[in-house]
């Protein structure tokens, strides 16, 4: 190997140890900063994901996407009747040169005063549109249109869950139409991707979680 040879896989592996460490000095003050507000808020820090939510984060279907499926660093938060955990969520899809790995963070929020049929909801794109007239489950809401193309709608009990979103229930979802959300008995769970668990998120997301609880556990139609 020559000269330029050599110097050429210097630089390389310069740059990739550069990006190894700042990338690596930025986690650790992220997490930092996580722990420092979580101090201040009086938050139980979870390091992993306690086993309560472990557990729960199985009935649904975001526990099964992808590969190498990994949760880490939770806040939570309980008032009593209400428990939200706060959680980085990460998976690996593709291989080879189109592996990466996704950063999402997730909000599991337990209230037995939820009752909800098993169902979820997701942002509708042009290609759930396609999947609805191939077959593709996508539960429609008679009167609410606005609603039904929001989001893709998907569940075993469509009678139940039709019941369910009344619009009490419909206006609150549709406060964060970008987000994907699950529910299943006395849990729900609210997707937030392509981001990882930061200070500057944790008092808007508990806000919003238990905003939607709240609205969600409403009887007036």
């Amino acid at each position: 190997m020559g000269m330029f040879e050599l110097l050429l896989v210097a630089v390389v592996a310069s740059a990739i140890f550069g990006a190894w460490f700042i990338n690596g000095h930025l986690e650790k003050k992220r997490r930092q900063r996580v722990a420092d507000l979580a101090r201040e808020l009086h938050l139980e820090l979870n390091w992993e994901l306690p086993e309560t939510e472990r557990l729960a984060l199985q009935r649904f279907e975001v526990a099964r996407k992808g590969r190498n499926q990994r949760t880490s660093l939770s806040l939570l938060a309980d008032n009593g009747e209400t428990r939200i955990c706060l959680f980085d969520y990460s998976f690996v899809v593709g291989s080879g040169k189109n592996q990466s790995t996704q950063h999402w963070v997730l909000s599991l929020c337990t209230d037995e005063r939820l009752e909800a049929p098993s169902m979820q909801l997701k942002p509708e794109t042009f290609l759930s549109r396609i999947g609805s007239l191939v077959g593709f489950q996508d539960i429609d809401i008679p009167d609410a249109p606005e609603f039904s193309k929001t989001f893709v709608i998907q569940g075993a009990d469509e009678a139940r869950i039709r019941e369910y979103l009344s619009p009490v229930r419909r206006d609150a979802l549709l406060q964060q139409p970008k987000q994907t959300y699950a529910l299943d008995q006395d849990h729900l769970l609210i997707v937030r991707e392509r981001t990882k668990l930061d200070a500057k998120h944790i008092k808007p997301f508990l806000s919003e979680s238990l905003k939607l609880v709240t609205a969600l556990v409403e009887t007036t139609d």
